[in-house]
């Protein structure tokens, strides 16, 4: 496999671009599934809500994908060419919710760290398995994604 690429380092960059890739696409199917909120706002905490538990179920369901995609890469990654990535999935469903009005304006540019932290902590958490008390997935997943939202839509 080495014949293919220039170094290990190269290797090591395409193979943590692709696990990210991996990543975007079950945070693009979370955002693209049908919501049910009433009104726009609704619809779009909805959207945020799934990507954000999204995140947090592709770690445990794939933490060797997981770890990969964050893997320290000291080239750089090859070009996105398939689309957004996961970050921008995050901005695109901050920007919904800034438009409408879920989150304020002000709020628009730490939202996406905040909400980012937030599930890539609880992620780690999950899969290591290094909570002080035992969690249950599920109700610790929506616990934490409310949460999230309810720091970057209060005002």
């Amino acid at each position: 496999v080495y014949r293919h690429f220039e170094s290990l380092d190269h290797l090591v960059a395409v193979v943590s671009y692709v696990a990210r890739g991996y990543l975007r696409d079950a945070l693009t199917a979370a955002h693209a599934a049908p919501r049910k909120g009433r009104t726009a706002a609704q619809r779009a905490h909805q959207r945020m809500a799934a990507v954000g538990r999204a995140y947090i179920e592709f770690a445990i369901d794939e933490p060797n994908l997981f770890d990969t995609a964050f893997t320290p890469c000291p080239v750089p990654p090859p070009p996105e060419l398939d689309g957004p990535s996961a970050w921008q999935v995050l901005i695109d469903c901050v920007d919904e919710l800034v438009a409408t009005g879920a989150v304020p304006e002000s709020r628009r540019a730490e939202a996406p760290l905040i909400a980012w932290a937030g599930v890539h902590g609880l992620a780690n958490i999950l899969v290591r398995r290094v909570s002080p008390a035992p969690l249950v997935n599920d109700p610790a997943i929506d616990i934490v994604v409310e949460a999230l939202l309810r720091s970057v839509e209060a005002p």
